[in-house]
């Protein structure tokens, strides 16, 4: 595996290790869902781990749209107020 790129050190290291290991790679970050893309790696977005989590019961609804505010309120400009709308349904909380 060639490090470089667009990938930092640890954005590379974490791909080869999901790589290596068959993990999912959870990311909120491009131009790593890219590589991950394209180099088979399976990859989830941060609020869809946490909506899976929500599935099973690992994590109640409150919780995860409590922590998907937090992240709204930290990064308005990626983790937009339609994103949040959008997830906030996905687990029927709206």
């Amino acid at each position: 595996m060639r490090f470089g790129g667009s990938l930092s050190f640890q954005d590379a290291l974490c791909l080869f290790l999901a790589k290596r290991e068959t993990w999912t790679c959870v990311t909120n970050d491009k131009p790593l869902r890219r590589a991950c893309t394209s180099g088979g790696v399976d990859v989830l977005w941060g609020l869809e781990m946490m909506q899976r989590a929500v599935g099973p019961g690992a994590m109640t609804v409150t919780a995860a749209v409590g922590m998907a505010e937090k992240i709204h309120s930290l990064n308005p400009r990626f983790a937009t107020a339609k994103l949040l709308t959008a997830f906030e349904r996905k687990l029927g909380h709206r």
